[in-house]
């Protein structure tokens, strides 16, 4: 069993469908199950693999998680997730008032409340024994954490 999932020479493609599977699933339960959903077998099922595949990646369901969260962390990621990233681009800053700013806060907390990778994002956050993890994650995607 690999005990990491930084091996090169195994598909990439199948890395990020394993991690892509997790979001899916953590997004299709409540709050409170949600990690119990994570299971290595549901998460292999998703992807039409078997779990020695999953292995291949990650020696245990604790390292899957840890790698899910980074993977949730990532700047495509969350760019992706962010209904507003491309008309925010092309604002001038200097041309917006506090009502416009109130109002795009509005509709961006809205839209992005509607999109699941936020709300999974959310939900880790809020559960008190993931939000460390969550943390820990921070400066391994962002070095500006550090």
């Amino acid at each position: 069993m690999a005990s990491s999932g930084s091996n090169s020479s195994r598909s990439p493609h199948q890395r990020e469908d394993l991690l892509d599977a997790g979001i899916e699933l953590l997004q299709e339960v409540a709050s409170e199950m949600m990690l119990r959903a994570l299971t290595v077998r549901a998460v292999a099922r998703r992807t039409n693999r078997s779990t020695g595949a999953f292995y291949h990646y990650w020696g245990t369901q604790e390292e899957y998680v840890d790698d899910l969260i980074r993977h949730l962390l990532r700047p495509e990621q969350m760019l992706d997730a962010d209904p507003l990233s491309d008309e925010l681009a092309h604002l001038d800053g200097t041309a917006l008032d506090a009502s416009a700013i109130t109002q795009l806060f509005d509709d961006h907390t809205r839209l992005m409340s509607d999109d699941p990778t936020m709300r999974t994002m959310l939900l880790l956050w809020s559960l008190p024994h993931e939000a460390g993890r969550v943390r820990a994650a921070l400066p391994e995607v962002y070095p500006l954490f550090q």
